[in-house]
């Protein structure tokens, strides 16, 4: 089923994008905790059928406080915003209108092919996927909306269009699909699988993300260094210059050289290398060079994640009343966004600063939105986050898609020219859990990954890496002053669930589970050949 892709070609999306394209739209917000700080978000209106965002398109019918955007600019943060409420477009009126979440990709690319005369080649150039995804519905170009589905991270619309491509390419896609979606082992089988040499390149360089995301980053280099000067150099580049940032961090310049001349080149990775850069520069203190790199990304999609990059580098940087406005607007959307800024702002400051941009409009509240029954998605009170290093990894913004991973098999093992056994091939476990699975460690172990992705800005898997991504969390927070003793105790609570689920999809290790004691403290049995060993 394709739900997502087939919107791009439904008439209603048509009708509305029209309608839309020159119009405001006014979001009603309500007051939030925000760390330590006090911000607006989008409230979640419940009806009979679900839980909406409300949205008008005309102010009087709007309450107080508002948000007001213009429409591209309201569907593309709300779309990059984490949220997946559908919309409801002038709720209580006669012309009320549902927008499926499914609905609001395809409505951006239509507000801007109206003024644009592109092909979906040239949009996926400029990183525009949300237009290249509805002109290649209307070209038929099956494996340009392909690649768009991917970048907007919609793998099942992708797996479902990769059957369209003709021959062994569709697996190329398919390899990208699951490593999209985690299946590392599962993307290697299918790579492996290819045996067509006019594929060969292609083949290699997505051996080689393999690689990277197995921690073989000298191997993955050597790979993406040789197809520098190829046609697929823009990506090679990209790759070569993430692999040599885990292997020498302190190489900077040459980082940046080669992140500069794939941000410089037409192609999907032109945000993921702009990004990068803007978080190497941020690393090295050089927060105007930041706040300019992630302008050049964020202009590209609109995506709050950029946004709340710059919003984070002005607040290093000493602007703290731009960073301010900057962390109201996000919050506007997903109050984590004005979390994450406000952590770089003073209590004090943000106890006696105002907002002053033209986004939103604080007034007293005339009238009440109908229905009456408005909710606030999150609790009132969300902490501040712990201290955290910049990545050069993009966000992952399928995470508001289920997440699912091939089942593991030790049956049919990879085979590769280089012979790589297949125990380098980590998966990332399935994203759903059963209701037994809920509660107790492992509903810990994916709310801590969960929260890394976000803090972290990158993928995070039950592995080595992951392993270190969760210690260095935990150091950071510990050498924090002043913290509530129980949170120091849920942290570790939340780390040892981390490595008990690791332990026991890794190793299969049949865990212990002591009700008198915290996970942490779980003795586990790992076989190993005759014996067994217990931790």
């Amino acid at each position: 089923m394709m739900q997502n892709f087939e919107a791009f070609g439904k008439e209603k999306i048509n009708k509305l994008g029209e309608e839309l394209q020159k119009l405001e739209i006014h979001c009603p917000l309500s007051p939030v905790s925000a760390g330590a700080g006090k911000a607006v978000t989008a409230p979640v209106m419940k009806t009979e059928k679900g839980e909406f965002v409300p949205i008008f398109t005309e102010e009087k019918n709007c309450p107080y406080p508002k948000l007001i955007n213009k429409s591209l600019k309201f569907f593309s943060s709300y779309f990059y915003s984490g949220r997946n409420n559908p919309l409801l477009l002038n709720p209580g009126g006669s012309k009320a209108e549902e927008i499926l979440f499914c609905e609001i990709s395809a409505l951006i690319g239509k507000i801007q092919s109206i003024s644009s005369n592109k092909t979906s080649s040239k949009a996926i150039d400029e990183c525009e996927f949300h237009l290249a995804a509805l002109l290649a519905e209307k070209e038929k170009n099956y494996e340009n909306a392909l690649i768009a589905m991917i970048n907007l991270g919609f793998y099942e619309d992708a797996q479902a269009l990769s059957e369209k491509i003709i021959g062994e390419k569709s697996l190329l896609y398919k390899a990208r699909i699951k490593r999209g979606k985690g299946d590392i082992k599962g993307a290697g089988e299918l790579i492996a699988a290819i045996k067509d040499e006019n594929l060969k390149s292609q083949k290699y360089i997505q051996y080689a993300w393999l690689l990277y995301l197995s921690g073989k980053f000298q191997e993955a280099e050597k790979i993406f260094s040789a197809f520098e000067s190829s046609q697929f150099s823009q990506e090679a580049l990209y790759g070569c210059a993430l692999c040599i940032f885990k292997t020498d961090p302190k190489s900077s310049d040459k980082i940046k050289i080669k992140l500069k001349k794939a941000a410089d080149m037409p192609g999907e990775n032109k945000i993921n290398a702009n990004a990068a850069l803007g978080a190497i520069c941020l690393s090295e203190k050089n927060f105007l060079g930041a706040v300019d790199f992630y302008s050049k990304a964020y202009a590209a999609n609109g995506s709050l994640h950029m946004l709340s990059a710059i919003g984070s580098a002005l607040a290093m940087k000493g602007d703290h009343k731009e960073a301010y406005d900057i962390a109201c607007a996000c919050g506007a959307f997903n109050i984590n966004f004005a979390v994450k800024i406000f952590s770089h702002l003073s209590p004090s400051f943000i106890k006696n600063a105002s907002y002053s941009g033209e986004q939103i409009l604080y007034s007293p509240k005339k009238e009440e939105l109908k229905p009456e029954n408005i909710v606030i998605e999150r609790e009132k009170d969300v902490p501040p986050p712990p201290p955290s290093k910049a990545s050069l990894e993009p966000a992952d913004i399928s995470k508001r898609i289920v997440k699912t991973s091939a089942p593991s098999s030790t049956q049919n093992k990879i085979e590769f020219e280089s012979n790589i056994p297949s125990s380098y091939f980590s998966e990332r476990p399935s994203g759903i859990l059963d209701e037994s699975d809920k509660k107790g460690y492992i509903s810990r172990a994916f709310s801590l990954c969960s929260r890394l992705e976000e803090e972290y800005n990158k993928k995070i898997y039950f592995n080595f890496e992951g392993l270190s991504d969760m210690e260095r969390d935990l150091r950071l927070f510990f050498i924090q002053r002043n913290i509530d003793p129980s949170h120091l105790a849920e942290r570790v609570k939340d780390a040892g669930a981390f490595i008990c689920y690791m332990l026991k999809e890794r190793y299969k290790a049949k865990l212990i589970e002591l009700k008198d004691f915290d996970e942490w403290a779980w003795p586990c049995v790992i076989s190993s050949g005759e014996r067994e060993i217990i931790t």
